[in-house]
């Protein structure tokens, strides 16, 4: 039996290390998806690679009558009728038949939705149309982004993976139908990326949804005229000015009457954190972490936290100071990894030491795994 993992990002790669791990006696390919040039998620094509994981194309499996097709975040459609296989199966983003097709970590923010979840349902000709085998739900915090969401997607499809793959191997599921009911579906040209706009007039409360559902630094980040905005707070005064008007403006942030309520807009302030970070301003490093404590969960563009950035600049001294101001060594960049993995990966000669006995002191976890199931403790052996 071949099991063809066909998708992109963490998800893809939790997926085949599972199957490797559980099932070795399972014959594994890969389909990776065309990825974005950017260090921000880990490269599913390069742990194919590194894991000896046949890459194929979807042309050389639709003959196969004997594969099982799994698509996770997979970005082509798929023709079944090419395929001999009807074992043909997809994890999607969200509590079908709700939300079919694109964004599905940006509608439901934008709808003010307080629930979502992930679907694993049989591929039909339609556009995540197809019989439904199991979902598994989560609640939206009202302070989640579209990445929040997105990375919580990853962690709940992977879950509901594991939870029906034995079942998938055996054919021992069931199947639900689709209905109409709660249906809804949305298209690639849905939303404009390229001339996206907050519209300003609006009630205090769909301000903040546009916010945080177009709150993914990866791709793009909201904007008050020319200024990037990070976050926001609802006030309880009530607007006199005209929606999408300064009240006034500080260095950190925009005061801005709504229809309703006045509404505080965060600048983003991470990139000068970095900048900080890198000049070793100790000074311009605490004032912003003061003003945004959130900062120290935040990702640059290659998915590294600023401990973490820290480590990888050589920065001893910068490095410091973010521990003196309690940012946790066991907080991970995108791909799992801790601070003493990126010790390993970017520190060497006298220095290793002084980095090592700041974290080990500051209780930094060297069992805390990645999602290659790699600790500081197997990595060194």
């Amino acid at each position: 039996m071949k099991i063809i993992v066909a998708g992109k990002n963490n998800i893809a790669i939790q997926v085949s290390l599972f199957i490797l791990k559980r099932y070795p006696e399972l014959n594994l390919q890969a389909i990776p998806s065309n990825e974005n040039k950017t260090n921000f998620f880990p490269s599913f094509k390069n742990f194919c690679l590194i894991n000896n994981i046949k890459i194929c194309s979807l042309e050389e499996i639709y003959n196969d009558q004997n594969i099982i097709f799994l698509s996770v975040e997979f970005d082509k459609i798929i023709d079944i009728n090419k395929f001999k296989s009807k074992k043909l199966f997809n994890i999607h983003f969200s509590l079908l038949p709700s939300y079919k097709g694109m964004y599905t970590s940006i509608w439901p923010l934008i709808n003010g939705d307080y629930k979502t979840g992930c679907t694993l349902h049989i591929i039909d000709n339609g556009i995540d149309t197809g019989p439904i085998i199991d979902q598994i739900k989560f609640n939206i915090n009202d302070t989640y982004r579209s990445l929040d969401l997105y990375l919580l997607n990853m962690r709940y499809g992977f879950a509901l993976f594991k939870r029906n793959f034995e079942k998938i191997l055996n054919n021992t599921f069931n199947l639900q139908d689709q209905c109409y009911l709660n249906s809804s579906y949305y298209s690639k040209n849905s939303i404009d990326f390229e001339n996206l706009k907050i519209d300003f007039n609006q009630t205090a409360l769909n301000i903040s949804r546009q916010i945080r559902a177009f709150n993914f630094r990866i791709y793009q980040l909201p904007k008050y005229k020319f200024t990037n905005i990070s976050g926001f707070t609802i006030t309880n005064k009530r607007s006199i000015g005209k929606p999408g008007s300064i009240i006034h403006e500080t260095f950190s942030e925009i005061y801005l009457s709504t229809i309703d309520f006045d509404i505080i807009l965060k600048k983003d302030l991470f990139n000068l954190l970095l900048k900080n970070i890198k000049n070793e301003d100790f000074h311009g490093i605490e004032k912003i972490l003061n003003l945004s404590p959130e900062y120290s969960l935040e990702y640059d563009l290659n998915g590294l936290n600023p401990l973490n950035i820290s480590i990888k600049l050589k920065k001893l001294k910068a490095f410091k100071k973010l521990i003196s101001m309690k940012l946790s060594p066991n907080l991970t960049s995108i791909d799992g990894s801790g601070a003493l993995l990126m010790l390993q990966k970017y520190i060497d000669g006298a220095d290793y030491k002084k980095f090592y006995e700041i974290l080990i002191d500051n209780g930094a976890s060297s069992s805390l795994k990645n999602i290659y199931d790699i600790s500081y403790t197997n990595y060194l052996k």
